[in-house]
C-alpha cells in the first residue's frame, strides 16, 4: 500500500465510523456546479451546515426523481463515519407543517407538488402538455355538437367522427407520453 500523507493516517485514528442523524430545517437552498444544490439548514442547536441534496437518482447524470426542497423544509441529516464536512440532507418527514396530502391513505403513490409535474424519459427531452382525462369527455360533447351542426350544413365529417371514438379509449391510455 502506498505511504499515504501524515493528515490522512491521524483522520483514520480519529474518525467516527459511525453516521450521526439529526433533523434541521432549511434556511437557504444555494446552486452549486459541483453537485446541483447544497442547502444550508439550522440544527436545533442553532448551528448551520451545508449538505447535499438526496435525491431518487436512478443511474447516470440527470435521471432519478428530483423533489424542490424550499426554505423552511425539515430534513434529516446524515454525517457518513461522523464526517459534517460530508453532510448529506433527507428531505420530507412528516411533521405539523408538512404533512401527507388530505385524502392519502398510505395505500397508493401520489406525486404532489405546487409548481406542477414534469415527466421526462431522457435527460434534456422537451416536455409537452397533457390533456386531463377529465377534459376528455367534454372534448368528446363539444365535438359530437360540431359534428352535428357541420352535418346540418352538408359537410361531410369523416376525420372528426373518427376523432370522436377514439377520444374515450385511446387518448386515455396515451395521457402520460409526455415528450
Amino acid at each position: 500500500m502506498p505511504d499515504r500523507p501524515l493528515q490522512s493516517r491521524l483522520q483514520d485514528l480519529v474518525a467516527d465510523g459511525r453516521t450521526w442523524a439529526e433533523l434541521g430545517i432549511v434556511t437557504a437552498v444555494q446552486a452549486d456546479d459541483a453537485v446541483g444544490y447544497l442547502l444550508v439548514v439550522e440544527l436545533p442547536d442553532g448551528r448551520a451546515v451545508e449538505a447535499r441534496l438526496v435525491a431518487l437518482s436512478c443511474g447516470g447524470s440527470g435521471a432519478g426523481v428530483w423533489v424542490p426542497v424550499s426554505v423552511g423544509a425539515e430534513v434529516v441529516i446524515l454525517y457518513p463515519r461522523g464526517d459534517r464536512h460530508a453532510a448529506v440532507a433527507l428531505p420530507g418527514p412528516t411533521s405539523s407543517p408538512a404533512k401527507p396530502p388530505t385524502g392519502w391513505a398510505n395505500d397508493k403513490v401520489e406525486v404532489v407538488h405546487e409548481g406542477g409535474i414534469e415527466v421526462r424519459t431522457a435527460e434534456g427531452a422537451d416536455v409537452q402538455r397533457v390533456v386531463l382525462e377529465e377534459i376528455l369527455a367534454d372534448l368528446q360533447t363539444a365535438l359530437t355538437e360540431v359534428q352535428v351542426g357541420l352535418a346540418g350544413l352538408g359537410i361531410p365529417t369523416t376525420q372528426l367522427s373518427a376523432l370522436i371514438l377514439k377520444l374515450p379509449t385511446e387518448y386515455r391510455s396515451a395521457a402520460l407520453q409526455t415528450e
